[in-house]
């Protein structure tokens, strides 16, 4: 694995601790977003209520919601792979080429994987809004907070994207 160290070009080394600093905010911005559908739940539940479902509506909507979020963490790797393969697949002959398809690309995976792991969180908030209760919004949320902490963007991800993008 390379090291930010290995790279002796020090405007290439530059880029890529920006386009980590950049993956990191908006990672962070996704994740605190989670903690939005928690101040609305709390604060306001009452007061923008949906229509409350009668409870075999309830469970059935939860059961769908289950089932979509389980695709959802089943397919986000896949997906992410695919998406910085696209990188490779190109095999840019330039540094300076390489450094911008590992960057674009590493973005753009990164916000793909952050908004369907948040998606999961949203299920979660809907549910709560027609009536299925707080455990199942708190099992939702704490599922989509796992999944966006443990696909927090890293440096030694992106720097091996880049060298396999050369």
């Amino acid at each position: 694995m390379q090291n930010d160290n290995s790279i002796k070009d020090q405007s290439t080394r530059d880029s890529l601790r920006h386009t980590q600093r950049l993956a990191t905010i908006i990672w962070a911005a996704l994740l605190a977003s989670l903690g939005v559908y928690v101040v609305v739940v709390v604060a306001f539940k009452e007061q923008i209520s949906f229509a409350t479902l009668e409870s075999g509506e309830i469970s059935a909507l939860r059961l769908v919601m289950v089932v979509v979020a389980g695709i959802v963490l089943a397919i986000t790797p896949q997906i992410y792979s695919r998406v910085l393969a696209s990188a490779y697949r190109r095999r840019n002959s330039s540094e300076e080429n390489a450094l911008s398809a590992a960057s674009s690309t590493y973005m753009t995976a990164l916000i793909v994987v952050m908004a369907l792991y948040e998606s999961i969180g949203i299920y979660g908030l809907v549910l709560v809004l027609v009536g299925a209760g707080n455990n199942t919004f708190i099992g939702f949320m704490g599922v989509s907070a796992v999944a966006m902490l443990t696909a927090r963007p890293k440096m030694e991800t992106l720097l091996e994207h880049y060298s396999k993008a050369l």
